[in-house]
């Protein structure tokens, strides 16, 4: 949003706060569960007809991960980011929570956004784009 041009114009702009909850987390794990199964490959390779031609029960073509016992960390532990952890602590998985870029000693129940960036499996944005965050994961992460 040009806020600049909102604010020349008289036009409102707000953010809602605690809104869609669920369905911002939900949407995580429907797109997480889709790019851990390799949802769309698999569904290609049956829409193909080549699932119906294994020699076997199944098809092993594309890796498969587990979501139980990977570790998924979280930036931004808004009502959001607490909501994305509530479902992938019900999924078994491990939940890291980073602490702000530059910190080197996080707050009790975080880790250093380094630490999270290295042995995440799986990692969720969950923070307002601003100055601070702006270009927060480059070519380094």
């Amino acid at each position: 949003i040009d806020s600049k041009y909102c604010q020349e114009k008289g036009i409102i702009v707000s953010n809602v706060r605690n809104y869609a909850s669920f369905s911002v987390s939900e949407q995580v794990f429907t797109l997480l569960l889709a790019l851990r199964r390799n949802l769309i490959a698999y569904q290609q390779y049956t829409q193909t007809g080549l699932w119906q031609k294994s020699d076997i029960f199944c098809s092993l073509e594309f890796p498969n991960h587990d979501l139980h016992n990977s570790t998924f960390g979280i930036i931004g532990y808004g009502v959001l980011g607490q909501a994305v952890e509530k479902l992938a602590l019900a999924f078994g998985m491990k939940v890291l929570i980073a602490e702000r870029k530059g910190i080197d000693e996080p707050r009790k129940g975080r880790v250093t956004f380094d630490e999270l960036i290295e042995t995440s499996d799986v990692i969720s944005l969950h923070c307002p784009l601003t100055v601070e965050t702006r270009e927060l994961l480059g070519a380094k992460e």
